[in-house]
């Protein structure tokens, strides 16, 4: 990627959140059901050209107790069109919130790698880090998962952003981290339809974001399997059919 913004550097912002104090609660209650852009300390920022290419750290809100599940999805668009071939989620991420500690971030990485001819490559980074209610600790747990992409064009000087409030809703995307080719400006790709509004302008266009499900990571995969199953069935009844 020719025009990269690094926010911050993954490794060291585990270090430095460890050892923060605890979020007020006030601040958790500003906001509730939302996820917000976390505001870096200084020391954070100093680390911003090194790691992945693009970070979005964000603070989480009271979430809906039916979510037992973070999916990592991505759509790339070209001339208007979907062009990538994730169907589903990239990965998904259970939160396994203990009776002691509670979601109080995640983060969303993306570094561009190095790719086929008119291709690009990404390794997708989805954290969760977990607040620890013990007193007088300030401990974080984190569990994350990491995944390579292939999209089928090629993405110099693109323009990114980061959505700095945004909504948590039960079986629906939250958008965090957008890509497009030219110069178009959207502040909010969550409000009403301006993701739809980016891609038509756009030549090409990549959504990051996190959708948030009430199906256990184990449901998920088992419905995958069965997605799979009745497709090759399906598959193999028409060319029985021709």
């Amino acid at each position: 990627m020719k025009n990269r913004v690094i926010l911050v550097a993954i490794s060291c912002l585990f270090l430095f959140t460890a050892c923060q104090d605890v979020s007020s609660s006030s601040n958790k209650e500003e906001s509730v059901e939302a996820l917000q852009l976390k505001e870096l300390s200084g020391r954070e920022k100093e680390y911003a050209n090194i790691g992945n290419d693009y970070i979005a750290v964000y603070e989480v809100g009271e979430i809906p107790e039916e979510i037992a599940t973070l999916e990592m999805i991505v759509h790339a668009y070209e001339n208007g069109k979907r062009v990538d071939d994730y169907e589903n989620s990239v990965f998904a991420l259970g939160l396994v919130e203990q009776e002691d500690e509670e979601l109080a971030e995640i983060v969303v990485g993306m570094t561009e790698q190095s790719s086929e001819e008119d291709k690009t490559t990404y390794r997708l980074e989805l954290t969760q880090l977990f607040e620890r209610h013990h007193e007088d600790s300030g401990e974080m747990n984190r569990t994350s998962s990491i995944s390579n992409i292939l999209l089928p064009f090629e993405m110099n000087h693109a323009v990114s952003s980061v959505q700095s409030n945004v909504p948590i809703v039960v079986g629906e995307t939250s958008w965090l981290l957008v890509q497009h080719s030219g110069s178009s400006s959207v502040h909010d790709v969550n409000r009403e339809n301006n993701l739809e509004k980016l891609i038509s302008e756009e030549e090409r266009v990549i959504a990051i974001g996190v959708r948030w499900t009430d199906k256990e990571t184990a449901e998920m995969a088992m419905d995958e399997v069965n997605s799979v199953a009745w497709k090759r069935g399906n598959k193999t009844n028409q060319s029985m059919v021709k």
